[in-house]
């Protein structure tokens, strides 16, 4: 390798590396922010214990807070996948590079950036439980 493949490799590699950062530290947030919602909704809960509240209302917060819970997660599903993406195509030229000096190259699969926002599996469970919640405290205020 010479002194300019070396210098690509390395930026490539922070590259790689600033987006997987900002990708875990963004996935951490996310988690923190969905507990933070939670605990909302039970203590909108607690204040709504006492309220009576026709289904229509009942039905129209709950469809608005799992919306809003989705919606968020929706923002935050494609900046990971950008990251994830942006790491990837950095360490895939990096191996470009290092391939070229070397007898045996190094091959990796290529990841696949298809996934849909409903097939991550995080984003599976933080609406499961947005829903599970809601719909449990629905039957908890009287109507």
């Amino acid at each position: 390798m010479n002194a300019k493949e070396i210098e690509q490799l390395e930026v490539l590699m922070r590259q790689a590396d600033f987006h997987i950062i900002r990708f875990d530290k963004r996935r951490e947030y996310s988690w923190k922010i969905a507990l933070g919602f939670w605990g909302a909704i039970l203590g909108a809960a607690t204040l709504l214990q006492n309220t009576f509240l026709t289904t229509c209302e009942i039905y129209v917060g709950a469809g608005a807070t799992i919306a809003l819970h989705a919606i968020w997660l929706y923002g935050v599903f494609k900046a990971d996948q950008k990251d994830k993406w942006v790491a990837f195509q950095c360490r895939d030229k990096s191996l470009e590079i290092i391939n070229k000096s070397l007898s045996a190259p190094i091959k990796h699969p290529k990841p696949s950036h298809d996934r849909r926002f409903m097939e991550d599996w995080s984003v599976i469970f933080q609406i499961l439980t947005t829903i599970l919640l809601v719909v449990a405290i629905s039957r908890i205020i009287p109507q």
